[in-house]
């Protein structure tokens, strides 16, 4: 959604914005960890940069970590949370304004 927004220049809600800037500033996070085999049972969180390589977490950069706690976070209230962030207008996209 994030990224179809950004393609047709349409304006975007702070979650989207946030989408954006987790997108472009963390590495991609993986749960499955392939294995000999096959896909394990093995469910730690692995990053990987553009060029599909591994990166460890405590090699990330202290805004990308805060980054991800935000996004943690976010994920969490949304899911299993008690939804503090619907009461706001994160997730309302701005309106146009008619003259």
């Amino acid at each position: 959604m994030e990224m179809a927004s950004e393609h047709m220049n349409a304006k975007v809600s702070p979650y989207l914005a946030f989408l954006s800037t987790v997108r472009t500033k963390l590495p991609a996070v993986e749960r499955l960890v392939l294995g000999e085999g096959g896909f394990t049972n093995d469910t730690s969180t692995t990053y990987l940069d553009k060029n599909g390589d591994v990166v460890k977490r405590k090699d990330l950069s202290k805004q990308q970590k805060t980054l991800l706690k935000e996004y943690r976070l976010i994920q969490y209230d949304m899911t299993a949370g008690k939804g503090y962030l619907a009461n706001t207008d994160f997730f309302n996209v701005p309106s146009t304004q008619h003259r």
